[in-house]
């Protein structure tokens, strides 16, 4: 009898280990969706068996049998179910990335029998602040490449949290093969894919740029692909004959619309990476983006990373891709070639998502960091407005913080 407890509870600690728990890949053509497919598949490739959880906001029904479903704001109630639902599965991870719900039930699961993994989405101050508000609890953090490695570096290392810096991979658009016969004029075409939102990805200026080409008197057209709550603030452009409104379009319907332009815009004032950028530039597009401090992460030729506060610059450099349609697919040629080499490898990311799935809880921390987590968690307990500032104070002065 004890021996076949003891073979059950093998087998049980065998089939946990090969278990994870990620955020559902909602097909809505935006980067999130691109990057949640590439880390299903690497997981699976990998010998991992993958389940899902989904928050009730997202847009229609999960296409997989087994899944966690959260609804409205993160609540503790919901977070203790999530922490009984990985226990039940035999979860051996769980990767937030920067879900709230899931950081919320961090506390509740045993770092023992689950690795409590953090995903921190973005390389600027918003992806710091959503991280280090979701760090507390978590045994290990998953970051991008970029200008914000020492502050995460700085972050773990005060909380005993092991780091693992990603090495992204990008998976080439699949375009179908009647893409490029689609008829078109001779319009530049310049294509927008994303949240239509505000704050972080400065849609307004889609219609600053928009009126600027107008009266150069540029040949365009430009599709606007996604959709969000500041949608509203592209009225002024919605309308116009040579502007397309598409929604959120499927990963293949959106790759087809990348086979037939030639700029991709993305005037953020903060990107996650910029998987949507790197997406289009595979697909032959040229990227325009604001001038994000990652920019040489992303590309050799940063030339087209303009200021937003400069869009007679941006207005400027399209004319002159416009009236230059050999130098524009130069250009196109260029990027695609780039982008695939930089983030082409599929083999390298995921061996790097089976070496974090599988690694081990780290050493058990010092009283001193048990002490800062408690401390520092009281944070969340602060007015938002607070939060921005304090965090905001320790990111700028990470050097002092060493």
């Amino acid at each position: 009898m004890h021996d076949q407890q003891e073979s059950v509870s093998r087998m049980q600690q065998s089939q946990r280990s090969r278990r994870v728990a990620i955020p559902r890949p909602e097909n809505a053509g935006g980067g999130m969706f691109t990057r949640l497919s590439s880390v299903h598949v690497a997981l699976v490739r990998e010998g991992f068996e993958v389940l899902f959880w989904v928050v009730d906001t997202q847009r229609g029904d999960a296409p997989y049998n087994e899944f966690f479903r959260f609804t409205g704001k993160p609540k503790n109630s919901e977070a203790q179910a999530f922490a009984r639902w990985c226990s039940e599965q035999h979860i051996s991870a769980v990767f937030s990335f920067n879900s709230r719900h899931v950081q919320l039930a961090f506390k509740y699961i045993k770092s023992d029998s689950c690795l409590r993994i953090c995903v921190a989405n973005n390389v600027h101050f918003p992806g710091f602040y959503n991280t280090a508000l979701g760090i507390w609890h978590s045994d290990a953090l998953v970051s991008y490449p970029g200008p914000m490695e020492e502050q995460l570096s700085c972050l773990t290392r005060y909380y005993g949290v092991t780091i693992f810096v990603e090495d992204p991979y990008i998976k080439p658009p699949e375009i179908m093969a009647t893409a490029r016969e689609i008829e078109i004029d001779d319009k530049i075409r310049l294509i927008f894919v994303g949240r239509l939102e505000q704050t972080q990805k400065n849609i307004s200026f889609l219609n600053q740029l928009y009126f600027k080409l107008e009266c150069a008197g540029v040949h365009f057209h430009m599709d606007i692909v996604g959709d969000g709550p500041d949608r509203r603030l592209l009225s002024e452009i919605a309308g116009c004959q040579n502007v397309t409104m598409h929604g959120w379009l499927d990963a293949l319907a959106r790759d087809n619309l990348l086979a037939i332009s030639d700029i991709s815009l993305a005037p953020s004032f903060s990107e996650g990476f910029g998987v949507a950028i790197i997406e289009a530039a595979m697909s032959g597009v040229v990227p325009f983006c604001n001038d994000l401090p990652h920019k040489e992460t992303l590309f050799g030729n940063t030339r087209y990373f303009i200021s937003v506060d400069n869009v007679d610059a941006w207005t400027r450099e399209i004319t002159h891709l416009s009236e230059n349609r050999d130098l524009l697919e130069q250009l196109k040629g260029q990027y695609r070639s780039d982008a695939i080499s930089r983030f082409g490898s599929f083999d390298v990311f995921s061996g790097f998502y089976a070496r974090v799935a599988s690694a081990r809880p780290p050493r058990p921390r010092s009283s001193a960091q048990r002490a800062l987590r408690r401390l520092c968690g009281l944070i969340d307990y602060l007015p938002v407005a607070v939060k921005w500032r304090l965090l905001r104070l320790a990111y700028t002065n990470v050097d002092t913080a060493k």
